[in-house]
């Protein structure tokens, strides 16, 4: 019996498509036809045969062992696979070709990184031309590290995403509200005032005050509390009280307490237990966490709205303490409500706050200011390419920003 290294692959006579392959290439070689390189991967005469497939195995097991001991000798965490630039820097080592050499430790911390770093700042200064077009957000995210550093990250919002902007150490900065509006105004300067059209922080105090003095000095800014932020405070300060919402689980409980299992248990004797299951079995009990329920349930459904990253919260919340001008304008140009009469008829101010975005916006120009009251008409009353089947349609599906 001879060994598998030994035997010898026997290929089948060129089929009618290998040989019309053939006659292609050597068609294109002459000039008669555009024609194609690359035969049909899936004939009988090109397919690969168990070896070579078993070898390409191995081949590729290889590899992906020398990585995988890579990241374990360099302490780099598993999930660092999941990184968007993972398989594109395999693809890039792959294109140059055999005889690549990795970068060293020097060149990674040294000409690289400062060349990284340049395509960094090129890339979020491409987003300086959306800004002119559609003004941005700048969104202030304050947390506190390990340290008890109070860091300040800023991000800049606008139809084409979302960029970080810098972080900063505010441990000083965020103790009285002129520091930290110092600090914000440096950021406004740095995106451009003729680019911010919102400016977003924490609800603390200071920050407010902040807010405020930036909302005064920038006449064309608006600043509003994070919704997201205030609803996890709510919600944080519900979380302290000793009732916690177990309504779903009420029909379980009841039976735990009633079945036999537990009736005669060691546990249903103790006094701790007795007074467990009374509180179960008591309704009143269950008709507060109903209540409770009722109150939270709606804060929930909302702080998943405005910290989504489905579709932007402007436009579907600003309402009592959200209710700033260009949240009002933002509801108004939705046309989710605005072709709702009954919903539109409860938030008539809305056009106010409209009026005074476009106001605010048209920098006394008359005939601009004309226009744009001219286009709320149209929209209102849903004439023109507002009133066209397919706009009609789209009115509940499409975003906002869309």
């Amino acid at each position: 019996m001879q060994d598998a290294e030994d035997i010898q692959e026997i290929q089948p006579p060129p089929t009618p498509e290998v040989s019309k392959g053939k006659k292609v290439l050597q068609q294109h070689k002459k000039g008669k036809t555009i024609g194609t390189f690359f035969m049909p991967r899936a004939t009988p005469g090109g397919q690969l045969s168990i070896k070579s497939v078993m070898q390409s195995k191995e081949a590729k097991e290889k590899v992906d062992l020398a990585v995988v001991k890579w990241m374990i000798d360099a302490s780099i965490p598993f999930i660092a696979a999941n990184s968007a630039y993972y398989q594109t820097m395999f693809d890039a080592a792959y294109s140059f070709g055999t005889g690549y050499k990795a970068p060293n430790f020097y060149d990674l911390c040294g000409y690289l990184l400062t060349k990284n770093v340049e395509q960094v700042k090129n890339f979020i200064n491409s987003f300086r031309t959306t800004w002119k077009e559609t003004g941005c957000t700048i969104m202030a995210d304050g947390w506190t590290d390990q340290q008890r550093r109070t860091l300040i990250n800023f991000l800049a919002y606008c139809p084409r995403g979302t960029i970080f902007l810098k972080s900063v150490d505010a441990s000083d900065a965020s103790k009285t509200a002129e520091m930290l509006y110092k600090l914000f105004r440096e950021v406004v300067l740095f995106v451009g005032v003729q680019n911010v059209v919102h400016f977003i922080t924490d609800n603390a105090a200071n920050y407010v005050v902040a807010g405020r003095l930036l909302e005064r000095e920038f006449p064309t800014l608006y600043w509003s509390p994070c919704a997201a932020h205030c609803l996890n405070l709510m919600l944080h300060d519900m979380g302290k009280l000793d009732e916690q919402s177990i309504l779903v689980q009420k029909d379980a409980l009841r039976a735990i307490v009633t079945s036999k299992e537990w009736t005669l248990s060691a546990y249903a004797k103790e006094s701790k237990a007795k007074k467990i299951v009374d509180l179960v079995l008591d309704s009143i009990f269950w008709k507060e966490c109903a209540t409770i329920v009722q109150l939270t349930e709606p804060l929930v459904r909302v702080l998943r709205i405005v910290d989504s990253d489905e579709r932007p919260a402007m436009g579907y919340l600003w309402d009592s303490q959200l209710h700033k001008n260009l949240h009002a304008a933002g509801y108004w140009l939705n046309p989710a409500y605005q072709y709702n009469s009954l919903d539109l008829e409860k938030h008539r101010h809305a056009t106010s706050g409209l009026l005074d975005v476009i106001e605010r916006y048209s920098y006394a120009n008359p005939d601009l200011m004309s226009n744009l009251t001219g286009e709320m008409r149209l929209f209102h009353k849903a004439e023109g390419d507002f009133g066209r089947v397919s706009a009609i349609r789209d009115r509940d599906v499409m975003l906002l920003d869309e």
